[in-house]
């Protein structure tokens, strides 16, 4: 393993600019928390039922059953978010 940090820096940007489309540092701040959504919602997300700004709102509901029934009404009509 190369402790070569600025080389690996430019490989993984070179690697976000060719293949992911945004920067790094997009990606590990708006991408990476998505991992930490509750199962049904990263589910729900991951399925398209509901938008990724939908998702963040939802995950600030911590009454689990609340947060259940919400996502799925949100599933049902096609949640939109202004």
């Amino acid at each position: 393993m190369s402790h070569d940090v600025v080389g690996q820096r430019e490989a993984v940007e070179d690697v976000f600019r060719t293949a992911a489309r945004m920067d790094w540092r997009s990606f590990v701040q708006h991408r990476l928390p998505l991992l930490r959504l509750p199962d049904e919602l990263r589910a729900a997300l991951e399925e398209g039922s509901i938008p990724y700004s939908a998702a963040l709102e939802l995950k600030k509901v911590k009454d689990e059953k609340a947060r259940k029934a919400l996502s799925a009404s949100g599933e049902r009509v096609r949640l939109t978010w202004p």
